[in-house]
C-alpha cells in the first residue's frame, strides 16, 4: 500500500521519489522472513544479532560504550545524525535496521527495504525514518524534520539527498521514500553508491520535544509548561511571557486577595498559576485561571489573538491594582508616549496631542526588517490638495502630519501585523513574508529627543504562530535571563533552544532550506526590554518576595487538593446512601410518600463491603437515635409506576450495603424513627382529632386511584391484613354532608394539576414566571389566573402556543378566546418529562376586538436609511393599506418639513420585493404574521412622477447578484438623465465621502444580467431600459440599479461563537 504523500525534494539526480509510511503488506510482498517482525502498524522491530552482523552497522556509535554513555547525556537534545553502513547489500531481501541513536530521549533508526512497484516490479530501496518511544502511550506526537542522504562513495556526482518534515505518531511512527533509488541504480558501480558491497544511508535529524511521552521538563530545562485546555495555546504563551516578566510577577503576588473570592478573582488565580509555573514539577492547569475569567467550556476551545488578550488581561489587572501598594505597576513598565502632530508648511501653526501606548502594532506587509516599520510608522504624510488641513483663523493650509515617539517604555510590546484584510479576497489573511527582527534594537533615531538613557532593547521572547487566519499553534521562546540563553515554552512542554530556532527561524518566508515545512509559522509578537532596566525587570525573585499569607493559602488548597484526589482514587470503594426520614417530607402535598427529587434528604457515603448493622451503628451517632430505634425501608420502584416502600427481614443487616442495593452505586432508604403501635390511634394524635370524631381509611393505590376501606366495624388493624411493606393510608373526618371535600376529591384534583411557565412574547430573553394550575380549566380561568399573576384586565392578554414542544418559540397563531377546550388539550402532545409553556402578550386593546384584527410587524426607515425602531400595527381584517398606514402614524414621530405621507415596502433578501398600494387590501400582505414590513416616508420628488419619472430600486451587492446586503431604497430616475447625475444623487442619498464612493460601481441589473454604467459624463439613461419585462406565466421582470462594493459589514456565520471578541467577565 503506497500513500503517495508527497513532499518538497531536492534531487541530485532523476529519481522520482515519493514520501510515505511504510506498511506491512509491502513488506510481505518483498518476502520478509521472520528475523524482522512487524506490528500491525509497520512499525518494525530490531533485527537479529546475526543478521546486524552481516547487514550492517552504525558508525557513529557502532557498539562503543563511550559514545553510547555520550548519547544518553545528550539525550535530549533536538538534533541528531545517524550514519548506517549496510554491509552485504546485494543479499538484502526484507527490512533492517540502524541501531537507535537519542534524540529528544527517543530513540530514532534508519529503516531499509527493498520496495517494488509498477506492473513490472521494479525493485526500488526503501529509506526510511523510524521514530519509536518506548512506551505503550497511544497519543504521543513528535514533530520533526530531517535530510536523508545516501552518500556516494566513489563518483563526483555527489549524494542523493531527500528531506521530509513529518508529524509521527504511533499509526505513522515512519516517514521517508518508498522509491529513494532504483536497486539497479543503487548496484551499479558506476553509480559510485555501492562499494565492497556496501552502502552508506545518513541521517541528520531535527526533533521538536515530544508531546505525551518521555520528556521531563522540569528535568530537562528546570521549568515546566502549561496544559492546554483544547485551544489555550496562545493564552499559554501570553501566560509564560508575563511569568518570566519578573517585576510584574512580583506585583502580582503583592495585590491583596486574602477577601478575594477564591472563584471569581483574577488576581487571585493569577497568583495562583504564577506560584504553580515556580514551585511545581509537572505542568500547570489553567481550568481556575479560565474560570475566573467567566469563560465557559466552549471559550477554552476557541483560539483567539494572543495581543488581544493581552491587552484585556493587563487592562483588567491594572484596574485591580489600583487603590493597592502596586498601583500605577503596568503603566510604569509598559507604558510609552507618542507625539501625533500637524505642522502647516506655510504659517506658523501645529497641532499635537500626546498619546500613551501599552503596545506597537507595526506593518509587516512589504516591509524587510523590524527597522523599516518603525520608519514607515514614524513616516510624515502630506496634507495638500482636496485633503488641506484645516487650521482654523488660517484656513484650509497644506500640512504634514505624523507621529514621533516621546519615550519608549521598560518592556516593549511589539505586534507584527502578519493579519490583514484583503478587499480582493474579501476576508482576513496571514502574512508569511520574510521579516527580519534582532536579538539588539537601538530605537534612539525614532524619537523626538534623546531620553537620559538610551532606547536600546534585549529581545525578551518571541510568541510564535503557525497556521493560517483559520487557525493555528501558537508557542513562545523565552530568554530568561536576557542573557542569550533561550527556552521553548510549547504548552506542557518546555525545551531548549537556540537563538537561531528562537529568531531566525522565525522571520517567515519559504527561501531556503532552513524553512523547509515552516512556510506559515513565523513570529507575531516580540516583547523587548531596555538595556538599562534589565536588570530590575528580570531581577530573580526569591521565596521572601511571596507574601507568607498567600504561600499558606496555596499551601491548604494543595492539602485540600490531595485530600480530594486521594477521595477520587478511592471512589470506587465506596457508594452513596440516601436518605429520607419523615420529618424531611411531613407536609408533602401529592403522590406518593414524597418526589424524590425535592423532599431533602441526607447524603451519607459508605463503604461498599460494610454491612447494614455496621452502617446503621455509625448513623445512629449521626442522628442521635440508637440502633433499635432505627428502621430502614428501602425504597422500592412497582411496575403500576408508584413508589414503596419493602421491609428487610434480620438475615438482612449482616449483608453488604452494595448487595442490598443490587450492585448500585446509589441506595435509597426510608428511616422510620419512631415505630408505631396502635395506627388509628397514631392517625389521630398526628393531627389532634378526638377519639369520638369517625375517621375514613383510604388505600392510596396508584396516582390517579384511591380505594375506601369499606367496612368500619372491624378494627384497621384486621383492614390492613392484605396490605404489604410500603402501602399508603390516607385518612379523613367522616364527612356528614357533600360539603367537605372527600379524599378522592383531593387526588383527583391532585392528579389534574400542572405547572405552566408563562413567557412574554415580545421579550427576548423573558424569564418567564410559573403558576400551578389545573388541567381541566378553560380558558378563561387560566386568563384569569395569569392576569392576576401581571395585575392587568384578562382581556387585554392574548395567548400563544409554544410553535412545537422542544423549542423556545412561540407560535405565530394566537389561541382564541373563544376556545372551548382545556388546558389539557393544549398540552395534549407534550410529554410528562417537558416543561409545560404558554406565551402571552399585552394588548392596547381588548382581546375579543384584536381577533378581528391583523396584527403586522413593521419597522420604521428614517430618511438616512436607518432601521429606527419595530412595532406592530393592528388593522382591521377587511382594511385597505391606507387604513394601515393611518394607524402607523399614531404609532411613530415623523419629523419635520416632510410629506406626512408613507409607504408600506416588503424587503426579503436586502432587495425590496413589493411597494403596495394604498388602495390594496390588507389581505395582500403574505404571511404578516411572521414577516417584517417596511414604513418610510415618502420623498417629496417621489409624491407625483411624470410620463417621463419612474420610480426604480437601488440595492447593495459584492461581487454576484445574489449576494445582496444592506438598506435598499427607491429613487427617480428621469428619462435621459447623466449617468453623473444619477451617480451623485445616489452618493447623497448614502451620505459618504467622494473618496468612499469612487470604490462603488453602479449597475444596472435586469433579467440577471450586470451592465455596469460607464464614467462618461455626458452618457444618459433611457427609462425604456428600466420598464419591467413581462415574460409568461405571469411573470414580471423589474430592473434595479446594483451598488457593487465590498460589505463591509460583519458577515453573520452559522456558528456565531467563533467571531466572539475575548471578555473577562470579573
Amino acid at each position: 500500500m503506497d500513500n503517495n504523500r508527497k513532499t518538497d525534494s531536492y534531487d541530485f539526480d532523476e529519481v522520482d521519489a515519493d514520501d510515505t509510511q511504510a506498511s506491512d503488506q509491502e513488506n510481505m510482498e518483498v518476502g520478509e522472513e521472520d528475523n524482522y517482525p512487524s506490528n500491525n502498524n509497520g512499525n518494525h522491530g530490531p533485527t537479529s544479532p546475526d543478521a546486524e552482523n552481516d547487514i550492517g552497522d552504525t558508525s557513529e556509535i557502532n557498539n562503543n560504550e563511550d559514545d553510547l554513555d555520550k548519547l544518553k547525556a545528550n539525550a535530549s537534545r533536538g538534533a541528531a545524525k545517524i550514519q548506517f553502513v549496510v554491509r552485504n547489500f546485494s543479499k538484502i531481501d526484507s527490512t533492517v535496521l540502524s541501531e537507535p541513536v537519542y534524540a529528544r530521549n527517543i530513540p530514532w533508526r534508519i529503516m531499509l527495504m527493498p520496495r517494488y512497484s509498477g506492473q513490472d516490479k521494479t525493485k526500488h530501496i526503501g529509506f526510511f525514518l523510524q521514530c519509536a518511544p518506548e512506551t505503550d502511550s497511544l497519543s504521543w506526537t513528535c514533530s520533526a524534520s530531517a535530510t536523508l542522504i545516501l552518500i556516494n562513495q566513489v563518483s563526483k556526482e555527489g549524494p542523493i539527498i531527500r528531506r521530509i518534515h513529518h508529524v509521527f505518531f504511533p499509526k505513522e511512527n515512519d516517514w521517508g521514500f518508498s522509491q529513494f533509488i532504483s536497486w539497479n541504480d543503487a548496484m551499479d558501480p558506476s553509480k559510485g553508491f555501492i562499494r565492497n558491497d556496501s552502502i552508506i544511508l545518513e541521517a541528520s535529524l531535527n526533533a521538536d520535544p515530544p508531546h505525551g511521552v518521555c520528556w521531563d521538563s522540569k528535568k530537562i530545562t528546570g521549568f515546566v509548561g502549561l496544559r492546554n485546555q483544547g485551544a489555550t495555546c496562545y493564552m499559554n504563551s501570553l501566560l509564560q511571557t508575563l511569568y518570566f516578566t519578573t517585576q510584574l510577577r512580583r506585583a502580582v503576588y503583592m495585590m491583596p486577595t486574602e477577601n478575594d473570592d477564591p472563584v471569581r478573582s483574577v488576581p487571585l488565580a493569577m497568583q495562583r498559576i504564577f506560584y504553580d509555573l515556580q514551585y511545581c514539577d509537572k505542568p500547570v492547569g489553567t481550568k481556575k485561571l479560565t474560570r475566573s475569567f467567566g469563560w465557559e467550556t466552549l471559550d477554552s476551545f476557541m483560539q483567539h489573538d494572543v495581543q488581544e488578550l493581552s491587552r484585556v488581561l493587563l487592562d483588567n489587572l491594572e484596574n485591580k491594582m489600583k487603590g493597592t501598594c502596586v498601583e500605577g505597576t503596568i503603566p510604569k513598565q509598559l507604558e510609552g508616549k507618542m507625539i501625533s502632530y500637524i505642522k502647516c508648511l506655510h504659517v506658523d501653526y501645529m497641532s499635537s496631542r500626546i498619546e500613551p501606548f501599552l503596545d506597537i502594532q507595526i506593518n509587516v506587509k512589504g516591509k524587510k526588517t523590524i527597522y523599516e516599520s518603525f520608519e514607515d510608522y514614524i513616516r510624515v504624510e502630506t496634507m495638500d490638495g482636496e485633503n488641506k488641513y484645516d487650521a482654523g483663523e488660517y484656513g484650509l493650509q497644506e500640512a504634514r502630519k505624523g507621529v514621533i515617539f516621546a519615550n519608549f517604555p521598560p518592556i516593549l510590546h511589539l505586534q507584527l501585523m502578519r493579519f490583514q484584510y484583503d478587499p480582493l479576497a474579501d476576508l482576513n489573511v496571514k502574512i508569511n513574508d520574510r521579516y527580519e527582527f534582532y536579538d539588539k534594537l537601538d530605537l534612539n533615531r525614532f524619537l523626538e529627543k534623546p531620553e537620559n538613557e538610551p532606547a536600546n532593547y534585549t529581545l525578551h521572547a518571541v510568541l510564535v504562530h503557525s497556521g493560517d487566519n483559520h487557525g493555528g499553534h501558537y508557542v513562545v521562546y523565552i530568554n530568561v535571563k536576557g542573557d542569550g540563553k533561550w527556552f521553548k515554552f510549547d504548552d506542557d512542554v518546555v525545551s531548549q533552544a537556540t537563538a537561531e530556532e528562537a529568531i531566525d527561524n522565525n522571520y517567515g518566508g519559504t527561501e531556503g532550506d532552513e524553512h523547509f515545512g515552516r512556510h506559515c509559522t513565523n513570529a507575531y509578537m516580540l516583547v523587548y526590554i531596555r538595556d538599562s532596566c534589565l536588570g530590575e525587570v528580570l531581577r530573580e525573585l526569591t521565596d521572601d518576595d511571596i507574601p507568607e499569607s498567600l504561600k499558606r493559602r496555596f499551601a491548604e488548597e494543595k492539602k485540600l487538593e490531595i485530600q480530594r484526589r486521594k477521595e477520587r482514587n478511592e471512589a470506587h470503594l465506596y457508594m452513596s446512601v440516601q436518605v429520607w426520614r419523615e420529618d424531611q417530607f411531613s407536609c408533602h402535598q401529592g403522590f406518593d410518600l414524597f418526589v424524590a427529587d425535592k423532599a431533602k434528604h441526607s447524603t451519607y457515603k459508605a463503604l461498599k463491603k460494610s454491612t447494614l448493622s455496621e452502617f446503621l451503628t455509625a448513623l445512629s451517632e449521626s442522628i442521635g437515635h440508637s440502633v433499635a430505634e432505627m428502621r430502614p425501608w428501602p425504597l422500592f420502584h412497582r411496575p403500576n409506576g408508584t413508589t414503596r416502600v419493602i421491609g428487610l427481614d434480620e438475615s438482612d443487616y449482616e449483608r453488604t450495603l452494595f448487595d442490598l442495593a443490587e450492585n448500585d452505586e446509589n441506595w435509597f432508604i426510608f428511616l422510620e424513627t419512631l415505630l408505631p403501635d396502635d395506627v388509628a390511634k397514631k392517625c389521630r394524635e398526628f393531627v389532634s382529632i378526638p377519639l369520638n370524631v369517625p375517621l375514613l381509611f383510604f388505600e392510596e393505590v396508584k396516582p390517579n386511584r384511591v380505594d375506601l376501606l369499606t367496612d368500619t366495624n372491624i378494627p384497621l388493624t384486621k383492614a390492613m391484613e392484605d396490605f404489604t411493606d410500603g402501602d399508603i393510608i390516607c385518612f379523613q373526618i367522616d364527612p356528614k354532608d357533600d360539603k367537605i371535600p372527600t379524599v378522592e376529591y383531593y387526588f383527583r384534583e391532585l392528579f389534574n394539576r400542572v405547572d405552566v411557565k408563562f413567557y412574554d412574547k415580545n421579550v427576548s430573553n423573558d424569564p418567564g414566571f410559573a403558576l400551578t394550575l389545573s388541567q381541566r380549566m378553560h380558558y378563561m380561568e387560566v386568563a384569569n389566573a395569569v392576569a392576576s399573576h401581571l395585575n392587568v384586565d384578562p382581556m387585554m392578554l392574548q395567548f400563544f402556543k409554544s410553535y412545537q414542544p422542544y423549542r423556545d418559540a412561540a407560535s405565530h397563531h394566537p389561541i382564541r378566546c373563544s376556545f372551548e377546550g382545556t388546558l389539557m388539550d393544549l398540552f395534549l402532545h407534550y410529554k410528562p418529562s417537558v416543561v409545560k409553556k404558554l406565551y402571552y402578550q399585552k394588548l392596547t386593546i381588548p382581546v375579543t376586538e384584536m381577533e378581528n384584527r391583523v396584527q403586522v410587524k413593521c419597522t420604521w426607515v428614517t430618511e438616512s436609511l436607518k432601521e429606527d425602531s419595530e412595532f406592530f400595527v393592528h388593522p382591521y381584517k377587511d382594511a385597505t393599506i391606507e387604513e394601515l398606514l393611518d394607524e402607523a402614524k399614531t404609532l411613530i414621530k415623523l419629523p419635520p418639513g416632510g410629506t406626512g405621507k408613507l409607504r408600506l415596502l416588503e424587503v426579503v433578501s436586502n432587495k425590496i420585493c413589493t411597494c403596495y398600494d394604498e388602495e390594496s387590501s390588507i389581505d395582500c400582505l403574505t404571511q404578516p404574521l411572521q414577516r417584517s414590513y417596511r414604513l418610510e416616508e415618502i420623498p417629496q420628488d417621489q409624491i407625483d412622477l411624470e410620463e417621463n419619472e419612474i420610480l426604480i430600486q437601488v440595492a447593495h451587492f459584492q461581487k454576484e447578484i445574489f449576494q445582496t446586503f444592506g438598506v435598499p431604497f427607491l429613487m427617480k430616475v428621469v428619462d435621459g438623465e447623466s449617468v453623473d447625475s444619477i451617480k451623485q444623487r445616489i452618493k447623497t442619498t448614502l451620505d459618504i465621502s467622494d473618496k468612499d464612493f469612487e470604490k462603488y460601481k453602479v449597475a444596472i441589473i435586469r433579467l440577471g444580467r450586470v451592465t455596469y454604467l460607464p464614467d462618461d459624463e455626458d452618457k444618459t439613461i433611457s427609462i425604456e431600459d428600466l420598464q419591467p419585462t413581462h415574460g409568461g406565466s405571469g411573470f414580471v421582470g423589474r430592473p434595479w440599479l446594483g451598488l457593487d462594493h465590498v460589505n463591509k459589514q460583519p458577515k453573520k456565520t452559522r456558528y456565531s461563537y467563533v467571531e466572539r471578541a475575548i471578555k473577562i467577565l470579573n
